[in-house]
């Protein structure tokens, strides 16, 4: 996946949870991740499909993956719409979307938790395995019920997806609080 800043070209690497080839100086290197995080973040059909594949008889799931294939991958979107469905209103008056001020609530748990990192890291190594997918969805109804989020597994279903299609050093290190890293 590529991405561009002004004149600036850079490529994430696949199953790398960090930017290479970037050509900014290093002061400006903050801008670049700050630029990526505001940029919609979504998941190719392709994608899509070997999700669904992997996990076919789980209606939760499934629900979240046709949610996401109906708003053309984007993942912001399919969590507004399946957050609607369960709770009703999406438009909160915030400037960030439901899915940014989720990630937010849980990231203290997802980044600080080696098990739950431990697991996410581990499914991007292995990214067939149905079991690690399903153990870090319903790690993360945990964390976010634990959190006062009462999320089902449709909706924790994109909060993973979206952690996995970004990476999870990339989501710890860049939207720490305190501009330290949790690696």
């Amino acid at each position: 996946m590529g991405w561009r800043l002004g004149g600036v070209w850079g490529v994430w690497e696949d199953g790398e949870d960090q930017i290479t080839n970037y050509k900014l100086p290093i002061t400006h290197y903050s801008l670049l991740i700050t630029h990526q995080f505001l940029m919609t973040t979504q998941l190719e059909l392709s994608e899509i499909q070997d999700y669904q594949q992997l996990l076919p008889n789980d209606t939760q799931i499934q629900k979240a993956l046709t949610t996401i294939e109906d708003n053309d991958g984007d993942l912001e979107a399919a969590f507004d719409r399946l957050w609607q469905e369960k709770f009703g209103q999406v438009h909160h008056g915030a400037k960030k979307s439901l899915l940014k001020l989720t990630l937010e609530e849980i990231r203290t748990e997802i980044c600080g938790d080696e098990g739950l990192r431990g697991k996410i890291k581990e499914h991007t190594k292995d990214p067939k395995s149905a079991s690690l997918l399903n153990s870090i969805i319903g790690s993360l109804v945990t964390v976010a019920a634990l959190n006062g989020i009462p999320i089902d597994g449709a909706i924790a279903t994109v909060v993973a997806l979206y952690i996995l299609k970004i990476g999870v050093n990339v989501y710890c290190k860049y939207t720490d609080p305190e501009g330290e890293s949790n690696n």
